[in-house]
């Protein structure tokens, strides 16, 4: 009786099928010519193979194997792995090809499609580098290591996924609307609209030291998270409007500013303040503002004469709000430095949170509740009590707080959220850029 020798048509054909990759034929089974027979000198065939995919990290992949097939055991587990791209929103085909070569080849074509697989999981598809660039990481030693797990190839690719509970969750969720996609062809955009969304996710990076601030803009919604990745502290916000929109990027935040000033961008000066000081001389005096030279010395605070209306006409002095209730940076602003001039601040005016969209900004973020951020922020800065954060609110003069350890503020662009009863919600694409991205949207414009 020959060996029961387990093999793709038997086991994995209903698996490829599902897939939609039921035509790659990994090795055939013959019952009467039995086990497939590979080269004698396997160590040649691989080094030939390795050679002719002229790739430095597949032939750095091969020399920890030893130039040894990877997988003579290990393919139908190795196919396995590649085919769970389908769950996380991405195409098995795009990492199962040339697996019906020569054994070598096969072996190569493998670990290429591995490597590949393993790159999309951790850093994504088509990461613009929005986020920063990606870690320094060999593909080579990535899959390598994978394929060293003890729990196996899977539970090593799933090491590689990014840690939030929001990206396993619409794990879960675009399984489910595939479903319903079987029979109502309408739900095939809100499968598309989930997998973009993933791929979004697989572009943050995987650790945060001191926890991170994510702003969602579909959502208009601010998440503050640990260490591990867990949410600490939500709330509503207000993001850039359409012809103002909230870049997306990451900053660091460096320090808060407790009673900050305004100081107003050119464009919204030259654009909105200076008609209306045209109209009403006392435009400024009464919402307080006061007008600064190039210097900042404070040069008028009264009614704009005909002198100082030339000088913010030609530039030559600007105009910025005093700390206040009427400061449109409300009691405290976050700041992580970045070249669109972008920040997080409190506002002088509330009620636009309970607007159900909140596109208003001129691309700053302002936030539902400071105080809240703030102390969260300040944790485990000795000098930064709750008090004391209260005593800061009511600061009428600038008082800055700087941290020890900046902590990295994300502005994302994910349309689909599922909420930890599992409610999937499907956001308005404000910006319309929910599609397939590879550039970080607009440039740098003035900001409040």
């Amino acid at each position: 009786m020959k060996p029961h020798r387990r093999t793709y048509p038997h086991i994995l054909y209903p698996i490829l099928l599902a897939a939609g990759v039921a035509g790659i034929v990994l090795w055939r089974r013959d019952e009467e010519a039995g086990p497939t027979k590979l080269p004698e000198d396997l160590t040649g065939a691989i080094k030939r193979a390795v050679a002719a995919a002229k790739d430095a990290e597949v032939e750095r992949f091969y020399q920890h194997a030893g130039f040894a097939p990877v997988w003579k055991d290990r393919r139908e587990q190795a196919v396995a792995a590649l085919l769970t791209a389908r769950a996380r929103g991405l195409k098995p085909t795009d990492y199962l090809d040339g697996l019906n070569q020569d054994a070598a080849e096969a072996d190569v074509a493998l670990t290429k499609g591995l490597m590949r697989y393993a790159h999309a999981v951790r850093f994504g598809q088509a990461n613009p580098g929005i986020y920063g660039k990606s870690e320094a990481v060999s593909l080579s030693d990535l899959a390598w290591a994978i394929t060293q797990d003890p729990a196996g190839i899977e539970e090593g690719l799933r090491k590689l996924d990014p840690p939030f509970a929001e990206y396993k969750r619409l794990e879960t969720a675009l399984a489910q609307y595939r479903l319903k996609a079987e029979v109502d062809v309408t739900a095939l955009e809100q499968v598309q609209q989930i997998e973009r969304t993933m791929e979004r996710w697989r572009w943050l990076p995987r650790s945060f030291d001191r926890g991170a601030i994510l702003v969602n803009i579909p959502e208009f919604r601010l998440r503050a998270i640990d260490e591990d990745a867990q949410v600490a502290l939500e709330m509503r916000a207000i993001v850039g409007l359409p012809t103002h929109q909230t870049p997306l990027f990451t900053g660091n935040l460096k320090y808060l500013v407790f009673g900050p000033y305004w100081n107003v961008p050119a464009s919204i000066l030259a654009n909105e303040l200076i008609p209306d000081i045209t109209k009403d001389r006392s435009y400024l005096a009464r919402n307080a503002y006061e007008v600064v030279n190039t210097e900042g010395r404070v040069v008028s605070t009264g009614e704009v004469s005909d002198e100082i209306l030339v000088g913010l006409k030609s530039g030559a002095l600007s105009v910025r709000q005093v700390p206040g209730p009427k400061n449109a940076l409300g009691k405290v602003k976050f700041m992580f430095p970045n070249q669109n001039n972008v920040y997080l601040h409190d506002t002088s005016n509330r009620n636009l949170f309970a607007k159900e969209q909140r596109t208003l900004s001129h691309g700053c973020v302002r936030v539902e509740n400071p105080q809240a951020l703030a102390e969260w922020v300040l944790r485990g800065e000795q000098d930064w009590t709750a008090d004391r954060i209260a005593l800061g609110m009511k600061q009428t003069k600038p008082l800055q707080a700087n941290l020890k350890q900046p902590i990295p503020v994300f502005m994302l662009y994910h349309t689909v959220t599922v909420s930890e009863d599992g409610e999937v919600h499907f956001w308005k694409d404000v910006y319309n850029q929910d599609a397939p991205a590879t550039t970080a949207g607009p440039g740098p414009r003035p900001r409040e």
